[in-house]
Parts: C-alpha cells; sequence; structure tokens
C-alpha cells in the first residue's frame, strides 16, 4: 500500500501526522507527505533520517506563499483557508501521474480529487475523541465560548472539513483506547506510536532554537520532579502585559522553570525582549530558569526526570506528550478546542488543574480581551496545586 498524508498546515496538525507517517512506513507502507515548501523545511531532517534508516517517505513540496504560524491577523485567516485549496490541483496532478488506484490518503479537505481517482480517503482528526464529539452532544450545559459568525450560518472554514468528512470512508483520531474509553466507542482497533530515536524527539515539529547539550546539561543538574516546564503553544499570541504577568508568576513560584516564548515578528515578542531587558527579569532568573526564545525540543523536555509539571495551552499534542511521561498538567486554555481539552484532562482524567481561565479570546482579538490570567492565578495554579500539590501525577503514571 501506497498512503499520501496531507497534513493542514499548523503545528498541531503537521506533528501527529508525521507521526503517522514513520509509523505506517515501519510497517512496510509507502508514504507520501505532501506540504509546503516552509512546512517541509521543519520536518526534513526527521524524513531524511527514516530514509537513511530503510524505510520510504516521500517528501512532496507543493508551492504555497505562506504557513499558517505567521498570518498577521485574524482576517486573513478565511482567505488562508480558501488558498489551501489551490493546493488540491497540483495533488491531483501528482496521483494521475503516478496512477497509484491502491493509495490510501488521509486529511485531504476537498474529496473530490479522491474521488474521481477512485482512491480510498481517511479524515485525520489532531483532536481528541471528546472535543471531537462534543459538538454533536444533544445537551451541552453551558457555551465554551462567544458565538462567532451570524446564528445558523456555518463558517466555510468549518463547512468544508466537515462535508469532506461526511463522505470519507473513515476517521483517524489522534488517542487512544484506555484514556477515553467511554467516548471512544465508536472507533476500532487502536494503533500506537512510539519515539525513542534521541534526535526525534528533538527535531520534533521543528528544529530546536537550543542547542540538545545545553538542555540536557541544565535538566541534569536539576533535582527529580522539581522543574516547571512553561510554553503555551506555536500559536499563542499573548500580550505584552500577559507575557510579563506569567514572567513574574514564574519568578516568585521559587521554583525552577523553564519558559518557552514564542519567537515571531507577527505579535508582541521584539517588544517582549526589550521588557525583559529593562526590568532585568532575564538576569534575575538566571540561576533558577532557562529561557528558550523559539522552538524547543518538548518530548525530549518532558521525558527527563527532573520535569515535575507542564504549564500549558491544552493544544493536544502537548496533553499526549506530557501523558507519555506521566507529567501533570495547569492548564491555560486559549482558543479553539483547548477549553475542551482542559475539560477532559482536569474534569474527567483528574490528571491536571485549572490555572482559572473561563472564556477563550478568539484569536487575534488578544488586545481587546486584555490580561485574562493574573499573576496570582497562575502561582497558586502552579505552586499549590501542581509544583507542590502532585496535581494528578500518581494518575497520569498509568497511561505512561
Amino acid at each position: 500500500l501506497h498512503f499520501v498524508l496531507v497534513p493542514p498546515m499548523a503545528q498541531g496538525h503537521l506533528i501527529p501526522m508525521v507521526d503517522m507517517a514513520k509509523m505506517l512506513a515501519a510497517r512496510g507502507a509507502l508514504v507520501t507527505l505532501a506540504t509546503t515548501p516552509c512546512n517541509a523545511t521543519r520536518i526534513s531532517s526527521t524524513v531524511d533520517r527514516v530514509n537513511d534508516s530503510g524505510l520510504s517517505i516521500t517528501l512532496l513540496r507543493i508551492p504555497f506563499p505562506c504557513r499558517f504560524d505567521t498570518v498577521p491577523c485574524p482576517g486573513m485567516i478565511a482567505r488562508f483557508y480558501r488558498a489551501f485549496g489551490m493546493l488540491q490541483q497540483p495533488l491531483e496532478a501528482y496521483l494521475e501521474r503516478h496512477e497509484l488506484r491502491h493509495f490510501r490518503p488521509v486529511h485531504v479537505l476537498d474529496g473530490s480529487d479522491c474521488e474521481k481517482l477512485g482512491i480510498p480517503r481517511l479524515v485525520f482528526h489532531g483532536m481528541c475523541c471528546f472535543s471531537a464529539g462534543l459538538p454533536q452532544h444533544p445537551a451541552p450545559r453551558r457555551a465554551l465560548g462567544p458565538r462567532v459568525g451570524p446564528r445558523g450560518v456555518p463558517s466555510p472554514v468549518y463547512a468544508c472539513p466537515a462535508e469532506a468528512e461526511d463522505s470519507a470512508d473513515g476517521v483517524v483520531v489522534n488517542s487512544f483506547i484506555e484514556l477515553e474509553h467511554g467516548c471512544a466507542e465508536a472507533y476500532d482497533r487502536a494503533v500506537s506510536l512510539r519515539n525513542e530515536a534521541k534526535l526525534d524527539k528533538f527535531e520534533r515539529g521543528n528544529n530546536s532554537s537550543i542547542d540538545e547539550g545545553t538542555i540536557l546539561q541544565w535538566l541534569e543538574s536539576m533535582k527529580p520532579c522539581s522543574v516547571l516546564y512553561t510554553f503555551l503553544g506555536s500559536q499563542s499570541r499573548l500580550i505584552l502585559a500577559q507575557l510579563y504577568e506569567l514572567g513574574r508568576a514564574l519568578e516568585a513560584s521559587g521554583h525552577p522553570f523553564i519558559w518557552v516564548i514564542r519567537k515571531s515578528k507577527d505579535y508582541n515578542f521584539l517588544e517582549f525582549q526589550r521588557l525583559l531587558i529593562k526590568d532585568d527579569l532575564e538576569e534575575r532568573v538566571r540561576e533558577l530558569a532557562l529561557l528558550i526564545k523559539g522552538w524547543a525540543p518538548q518530548i525530549l523536555i518532558l521525558s527527563q526526570p527532573s520535569i515535575k509539571a507542564f504549564l500549558t495551552h491544552c493544544g493536544w499534542n502537548s496533553a499526549l506528550e506530557a501523558l507519555s511521561f506521566g507529567v501533570p498538567l495547569a492548564t491555560w486554555p486559549l482558543f479553539a478546542k483547548q477549553l475542551l481539552n482542559e475539560a477532559l484532562t482536569v474534569d474527567v482524567l483528574g490528571v491536571g488543574v485549572r490555572v482559572g481561565v473561563r472564556t477563550p479570546v478568539r484569536w487575534g482579538d488578544e488586545e481587546r480581551a486584555g490580561v485574562a490570567v493574573r499573576r496570582d492565578m497562575i502561582e497558586k495554579a502552579v505552586v499549590e496545586r501542581t509544583v507542590t500539590g502532585g496535581g494528578g501525577r500518581e494518575k497520569w503514571g498509568k497511561w505512561r
């Protein structure tokens, strides 16, 4: 069999689909990963290592001028998704040129290219079964956020994937039965994946912004279960005042911490850099903390015995990665499915504690919303409940 995987642009989708490509290749299948040149640079070294080991993954680069985490404002998102449809024609030409009648492509937003060629098609859900199924639940107890758009008028951004799913031959979900038994009864046999290669852990999703030896040396110098790992996702856009509240809360905790600060030209990173220098925050925490500006090797970090807890935005990839290493969560959801993921990890599984976010902020509306989480809320969650109190580590351990 030859599988064609077409991940959407965002990191949260790209990372698990690269995992899936490796899993399929390890089981003897030929695999083609179709993505844009920008995203291909993030995963090319991982794909090269797989091919050097004797397995087969082809990286198909389809020209596209942008990547999702560089979209400058929310008004551009709908246009970006419409432009995503431009990938269909070159992908269809690739399939026709290779006359691949036994392909099983995964996650094609518009299924017309597969249907014309008679190719079976699966849709990939990067989220958990819980958040995938909850919108169809007949009696939600409360709204999880403000309604976007006119009542009853579906956005094309959501309507197109929904239509593609309805006509697909099946659905692949990024979860496992033991974690979500009550939500996963409709799904069949699960297949698991493990990342054992150290370089794959180090470069998972993108090239790291810090040297492997530096971060391992720092982590190994810390006591077991003493370090708070903090990262709020590759698409977070915290305002300057919120970043400062977070930094001061981490400093006040008195515990060692790793803080990954998203580095991008499209939000407050440069201003925050100047504030760090002016306030002398980075210098004050130098003996206590490791600040990583850019992309961090999250799997490698979470696998170290010195990590005590993870302050996270509740992206599903991050939750699963923490789960894999028995690390409890302090949850700070920002938008999209992240509040549903928080409800699953905190209320259903009991493996984390809330920082205190009540309402998601629509991506791009951060300035209008202001500071959503105060310094004292962060301190209470990460110190009193998670770092000191344990926050679910014994429950996480059973899924390691």
